[in-house]
């Protein structure tokens, strides 16, 4: 299982049980990401998560490198980077309803001491970030001054659990969830 995988794994597992998450399953010709493939089904995010007041609409990337790189949404041409245009696109859009927050959640991993530290940044701060860095990738501190929130974690022998319990309590208004 790649780190990736493994990454949505402990996010799984570390949702509260009193809450509903959904994980949107790729389909399988969005692996082949060939000609015959261009106008294959693209999931809007990752996973669908409910704590009875608001929708999050979440994608979640991991990398072990210091950056994530991200496509321009103004450009037509595919350029292979880590954050879709499609996902960016379709995360802005969700942000016009009311207690929807859609937002990334970005894993850094360093694997040579095996450690993770976690951030999620909604869709309006990331594309702000976007917008003002005046490059294609960005970095921790990039997201720290773009208003993400680290979201803690402890490591159980080999696995994170993240405290998502703690976090989805900081919330308690559409205003407050925006400002992540």
């Amino acid at each position: 299982m790649n780190a990736g995988k493994i990454f949505e794994n402990d996010f799984k597992k570390s949702v509260p049980s009193d809450c509903f998450l959904l994980r949107l399953h790729d389909p399988p010709q969005s692996f082949l990401q060939n000609e015959s493939t261009r106008f294959a089904i693209k999931n809007p995010c990752d996973f669908l998560l409910f704590d009875g007041r608001f929708l999050f609409a979440l994608e979640l990337k991991s990398t072990k490198s210091k950056s994530i790189s991200f496509e321009d949404i103004h450009n037509e041409s595919q350029t292979k980077r880590m954050i879709h245009k499609h996902q960016i696109e379709s995360l802005s859009k969700f942000s016009r309803y009311k207690n929807v927050v859609p937002a990334f959640i970005f894993n850094f991993r360093n694997e040579q001491n095996g450690t993770e530290r976690v951030y999620l940044q909604n869709i309006e701060a990331f594309n702000l970030m976007c917008k003002e860095i005046e490059k294609w990738s960005f970095g921790e501190l990039d997201l720290i001054k773009y208003g993400a929130k680290r979201i803690s974690g402890d490591k159980k022998r080999t696995r994170y659990r993240w405290n998502i319990d703690s976090f989805l309590q900081d919330f308690t208004t559409k205003e407050a969830a925006c400002q992540c």
